[in-house]
Formats: C-alpha cells, sequence, structure tokens
C-alpha cells in the first residue's frame, strides 16, 4: 500500500513536472513569436515612412527637372518677393515687361525651397536641397548632410537614417542629385556630375502610434493563444493515466 502510494506521489509530482515544463517553453515560444512580430511591424512601420521619403523626393526631383528645363521662373516683383541676392551675379535676374512691370527670376532650387517650407507648415515633412558649395546660407549642409554627401561621393544611392532633432524622432532619407545642363545657369560644376544632394525628414510619430497599435493587437492574440495553450496543457496533466 505504501509502495503504491509512493508511486502515486511520484506520478503526480512528474506530472506536475511537465506541467511546469510545458508551460515554461510554451510561455517562451509565446513570447519570441511577439517580439518577433512586434520587430517586424515597427521595421514595417519604417519601411512605410521609407516609401512616402522616397514619394516626396521623387516629386521634388520631377519638379525639379521641369523647373530646370524650362529655365526658371520670371514672377513680379513685390513686399513678398523680392531680388534673390543670392542671383545677382546673372546678368538677366531681374526683367522688365513691355509693359512696364519688374520680374525677378526664381531658379528651381528657389522655387523648391519655398514650397517645400510651406509643405512643411501642413504636414510636418522637412525637405532640403544641399551641397558643400551653396550660394544661399540657409541651403548649408548639416552634419548629417555632409555624411550623406560623402556616402554618395563614394558612389551610394541613398542614405536613411532615424535622427532626433527638438525632442521629435525623424527618418531622414537623402539621394545624390545630378548636376543638369541648366543648373549651370546659376551654379558652377559639370554637367552630369554630382550636383549635391536633395533630402526629406518625416516626422515618424505617426507611424510610431500606428505601430504601437498594431503591436496592441499582436498582445492580444498572442495572449489569447497563449491561454488557450495553457488550458490545453491544463487538460493533458488532468487526463494523463499511469
Amino acid at each position: 500500500m505504501e509502495a503504491r502510494v509512493k508511486q502515486a506521489d511520484a506520478h503526480y509530482l512528474r506530472k506536475h513536472r511537465m506541467a511546469w515544463v510545458a508551460t515554461l517553453v510554451w510561455t517562451l515560444l509565446i513570447a519570441l513569436s511577439l517580439l518577433w512580430n512586434a520587430h517586424n511591424e515597427q521595421e514595417r512601420f519604417i519601411e512605410l515612412a521609407k516609401a512616402e521619403a522616397r514619394a516626396n523626393l521623387n516629386k521634388d526631383k520631377a519638379f525639379r527637372l521641369w523647373a530646370t528645363a524650362k529655365g526658371g521662373f520670371y514672377i513680379p516683383v513685390s513686399k513678398n518677393t523680392q531680388p534673390n541676392p543670392y542671383l545677382a551675379h546673372l546678368a538677366m535676374r531681374d526683367v522688365t515687361t513691355t509693359s512696364g512691370t519688374a520680374m525677378t527670376l526664381f531658379n528651381p532650387a528657389t522655387v523648391i525651397k519655398e514650397i517645400g517650407e510651406q509643405f512643411q507648415e501642413l504636414s510636418g515633412i522637412q525637405a532640403k536641397i544641399t551641397h558643400r558649395t551653396y550660394l544661399n546660407p540657409e541651403n548649408a549642409p548639416d552634419t548629417w548632410d555632409i555624411k550623406a554627401l560623402e556616402r554618395f561621393e563614394q558612389g551610394a544611392a541613398e542614405l536613411s537614417e532615424i535622427t532626433a532633432s527638438d525632442g521629435r524622432e525623424y527618418l531622414r532619407l537623402a539621394q545624390p542629385m545630378t548636376m543638369e545642363p541648366g543648373c549651370l545657369k546659376c551654379h558652377t560644376g559639370t554637367a552630369g556630375g554630382l550636383g549635391g544632394s536633395t533630402g526629406v525628414a518625416i516626422p515618424l510619430e505617426p507611424y510610431r502610434r500606428l505601430a504601437q497599435g498594431a503591436v496592441i493587437n499582436l498582445s492580444q492574440t498572442h495572449g489569447g493563444i497563449w491561454l488557450v495553450g495553457l488550458g490545453l496543457i491544463g487538460f493533458t496533466v488532468l487526463v494523463t493515466v499511469v
């Protein structure tokens, strides 16, 4: 009788030990799955931010190529539109129409810069064209731009990185800009050579919020699966026969 009791106790302990091991393994599997999928969700939304950045750069590139091919724009001089002092070296910077209207030249870089400033106010997305040699000091490259220019000089086709500015997180993405023949009207360089970089900074806060929502859904799903697994483990322990 005593032997049977000891055997039953040993069996009970063995079953519960196996149950604890199974619970631990199951929990670790669920935790690893959650971490893996959460990481993938974060990466997926970063890729979405990169796609938005590339779309913005392509839009700016299309407009820049079109505007460069047209030679820029002459805009009536007004209180809000003054001649660009950085284009003073151009003989045709300022012209007067036959009706006597004073007009001043806006080159593509200036137009894109002003459109970018307006777009930044609306969306928070920052766009920038820069080069080691620049006319307007506002277009001077910062530390990150210089790193991008160095990469492009070595043949890189793109550079992206998550950075922080003013307490906010941004995805910065830049691509090399080719010097077009029309660019030589205002800038020095060689047609077909590296004309600088064109970049954009995308606020990551909206993407982080979306990723956080996706991770919450993943956590709930994994939590449900984990509970079902625990139930199956418990049921298996109860019905196990010597």
